[in-house]
């Protein structure tokens, strides 16, 4: 009996060694044909959501990432957030080599920790994060944790991919739902169903992904259409006692509301001084300006993660007192000053991105800052109430033309924001060259006049830059970006709700002119604007998007030398697309060639077949502005 019990005693440390031994994620068992444009492999992630009740949550994660190359290195870093209701445990890390070889373990120090805005104390949110790398590639990095979520509004949006160029070998997500929650979940860029298992108690969800190939870039694409995604949310919602439903957006809508009720009260001697301000008004639009303008002058911007303070905002009291508050909190102080102006307002939820993409079909949280909008017939007033620069009804890239939430008391309802008209985006460019007596460099002088979105970019780096930043903000504006500034200067708008700026330039330019003889050939179309002709891609699978629209008009006046006179001039070119149009035109004006260039671009979305065309609109654009003037010397 003893030597049984010996045997099985060895064969059981036998067995440990080798399991302590025994190689993890190998290199030499990832697929070839996974390597392919690849810098990482997601090797196993391994993703399961436990949904307990209507307020909690609990995911269990184990995610094994190769790092093929140097570029690949982000993809085996750590990051994640955890506040109050979001708790981060059993947190370990490892580094494994080609061979699958453990190298070492993540230290606990190596997960730095930092608040979200540790200098105010503003916040219970922290970032973890680690960046663990090998000094030999391949190597292979393996995250396992846990997360208690009591924050109903962020449910799991799972993505096996996450980057560009990064295959995924296996990826799971594994959602267990009690029947008398509910669950719902939305596939995104994939035909992958779930597997689901059902019993009395509860319904199992699995999805699995396994040999996705990497993904490559493709020009004017929107970023989410790239990636296979499975959005997921809840029924039912219990925050914080505060209960509501997602069956629908006027349900959203009613929670949120709920959740910020009651909170619009200021004091006598601000409501005394908005009625002041607004008593010679004749229209609405006048009153909203005025009570806008002031917000700006007295508040500024803080992010507010504290508690439920994420979700809830400061009363309007407080900001009056202390001049400051978040997205939320400054929403609903503007709109607690407009009631005391009688002019009635509604806060909107909105995802502030530069190329956001809302499934409207899908109720679930997918905001990430708030707004204000005032009805005005219509004229429906929007304002941004982040901004001290911000212009009055000015929605800039990073909100306009999306879905959103309007709320209401009596519910949520999704509406549009204000789509770009192309006149609201101008830049118009009078350009005089001066042509060299010898040799081939140009003396340029430029007035830029900028309208729209990048007047309001000059804004902020006129406020917010030092002059440094500012001639490189100035050098990739100019056409040609490789001339030579030797002096600009910047003018903002003189009142801030006039979304004009002004740029003027000095500089040179070694290229544009060549000699042969006596003829002169000068390209003037080289101070237009610059077309850059993106790569063919004939199995390209994501639309071709252009999210806002444009209108250059570029005046180029070529000082004709003395000596010289015109001998031959391109003929006009006209190029029209659904994509936009593009118009040339030369004439003579006394001592000055004139040559005027216009580029329409138009905000639109195309299906992936027609992104031949694209590139063909834009090889024509450049084409024309490559034509040739003919200075002949008598």
């Amino acid at each position: 009996m003893k030597k049984i019990f010996l045997f099985i005693a060895l064969v059981s440390i036998k067995l440990s060694l080798f399991a302590i031994d025994a190689p993890k994620y190998p290199v030499n068992q990832i697929p070839e044909a996974l390597l392919k444009d690849a810098d990482a492999i997601v090797r196993n992630y391994q993703y399961v959501c436990q949904i307990i009740n209507a307020e909690q949550h609990n995911i269990n994660i184990e995610n094994a990432t190769t790092i093929l190359n140097e570029n690949g290195n982000k993809q085996g870093f750590f990051y994640e957030m955890h506040d109050r209701f979001r708790k981060i445990d059993n947190l370990q890390g490892a580094i494994y080599d080609a061979n699958g070889k453990l190298i070492r373990k993540l230290k606990k120090t190596e997960f730095e920790e930092r608040s979200l805005n540790p200098d105010d104390g503003t916040s219970d949110s922290y970032r973890v994060w680690a960046t663990p790398m090998y000094g030999s590639y391949p190597y292979t990095v393996v995250y396992t944790y846990t997360v208690s979520n009591k924050n109903p509004l962020w449910y799991p949006a799972f993505m096996p991919q996450r980057h560009l160029r990064t295959a995924v070998q296996t990826a799971q997500l594994k959602v267990v739902a009690p029947n008398k929650n509910g669950f719902r979940y939305k596939t995104i860029n994939t035909a992958i169903e779930p597997q689901i298992e059902k019993n009395k108690e509860e319904q199992v969800f699995v999805w699995t992904f396994t040999n996705l190939p990497a993904i490559l870039a493709e020009p004017w694409a929107n970023n989410n259409d790239y990636f296979p995604t499975i959005l997921t949310a809840p029924n039912l919602i219990d925050f914080e006692d505060y209960k509501g439903s997602l069956a629908s957006w006027k349900d959203f809508g009613l929670f949120f509301y709920h959740l910020n009720e009651n909170r619009l009260d200021l004091p006598d001697a601000t409501t005394s001084a908005i009625k002041n301000l607004v008593a010679n008004t004749n229209t609405i639009a006048e009153k909203v300006q005025l009570v806008y303008n002031y917000m700006q002058d007295k508040t500024r911007y803080i992010s507010i993660q504290l508690g439920i303070g994420g979700w809830q905002c400061f009363a309007a009291d407080n900001v009056d007192k202390n001049g400051y508050g978040d997205c939320k909190a400054l929403s609903n102080y503007t709109k607690a000053l407009l009631k005391a102006a009688d002019v009635d307002a509604s806060v909107v939820l909105i995802n502030a991105e530069s190329d956001p993409t809302m499934f409207p079909d899908f109720v679930s949280n997918q905001f990430n800052h708030v707004v204000l909008c005032v009805p005005n017939n219509a004229d429906t007033i929007w304002l941004e109430c982040t901004s001290q620069i911000a212009p009055f009804n000015f929605m800039g890239d990073f909100t306009n033309n999306r879905y959103a939430l309007l709320v209401k008391p009596t519910g949520g309802e999704l509406v549009r924001t204000p789509t770009p008209k192309l006149n609201d985006n101008v830049t118009t460019t009078t350009t005089t060259v001066q042509l060299p007596t010898e040799g081939v460099t140009l003396t340029v002088e430029s007035e830029i006049v900028l309208q729209g979105e990048l007047a309001y970019e000059l804004i902020q780096m006129h406020k917010f830059s030092d002059r440094k930043e500012q001639e490189k903000w100035v050098q990739r504006l100019i056409n040609p970006s490789d001339s030579r500034i030797e002096t600009f200067t910047i003018k903002p708008p003189e009142n801030r709700n006039n979304l004009n700026g002004l740029i003027k330039t000095k500089s040179t330019l070694g290229r544009g002119v060549t000699r042969a003889g006596k003829r002169l050939f000068v390209t003037p179309g080289v101070f237009s604007v610059i077309v850059e002709i993106p790569e063919a891609a004939p199995n390209r699978k994501t639309s071709v998007v252009i999210s806002q629209p444009g209108l250059y008009v570029d005046t180029v006046q070529i000082v004709i030398p003395a000596g010289y006179s015109i001998e031959k001039l391109p003929e006009t070119v006209k190029i029209e697309s659904v994509f936009g149009q593009y118009n040339s035109t030369y004439k003579a004006n006394g001592k000055y060639l004139q040559c005027i260039y216009s580029l329409q671009i138009n905000a639109t979305q195309q299906p992936s077949s027609t992104y031949s065309n694209f590139r063909q609109f834009l090889t024509d654009i450049r084409k024309a502005n490559n034509k040739q003037i003919s200075l002949l010397e008598q």
